[in-house]
This record gives structure tokens, C-alpha cells and sequence, in this order.
């Protein structure tokens, strides 16, 4: 294996767990808005990085993709039913 070969190995495990992290981080109401879109961004760019290449986080990068989804899907109707309870 050449040194190249193996710095882009780790650069992709680390970076399929900072998506892993970040997707689950953006389940928080409000907060995690803007993080959504971030770790869907970065896991899409680490997926087609790390085609054809091993990759020990591929998991990770596919479940922070799934929860960065779910996030975007879910926080409009989150912050719906919060304001609604402040409201009334």
C-alpha cells in the first residue's frame, strides 16, 4: 500500500464519522437546522470519495446521511409543534 493510498483511507473513516456525528447532532430541534444540510452534503462528497476504496465507516456515512434526511424531513414539523405549544 502506498502512503497516499493510506492517508486517503483515514481521511475517509474520519470523515464518515464526523457525518455519522453531525447527522445525529442535527436531530435537535432548532438547533440542529443547519447541521442537516451540512452532513448530507459532506456524507454525499465522502460516498462518491470513497468509491472503490475501502472504507471501515461506510456505515456511519450511510446511517449520518439517513439521520441528516430524516432531520430536514422532521424539523418543520418540529418547530411547528413548538411553536403551537408556546402559543397555546
Amino acid at each position: 500500500m502506498r502512503r497516499g493510498e493510506a492517508e486517503t483511507r483515514i481521511l475517509l473513516a474520519e470523515r464518515s464519522l464526523r457525518v455519522f456525528v453531525v447527522g445525529i447532532v442535527s436531530l435537535v430541534p432548532v438547533a440542529g437546522l443547519p447541521l442537516a444540510p451540512i452532513a448530507l452534503i459532506t456524507g454525499v462528497k465522502t460516498c462518491l470519495a470513497g468509491r472503490g476504496r475501502w472504507n471501515p465507516g461506510r456505515r456511519h456515512v450511510r446511517i449520518g446521511i439517513c439521520l441528516a434526511g430524516l432531520s430536514l424531513l422532521a424539523q418543520p414539523g418540529m418547530i411547528l409543534y413548538l411553536i403551537l405549544k408556546v402559543m397555546g
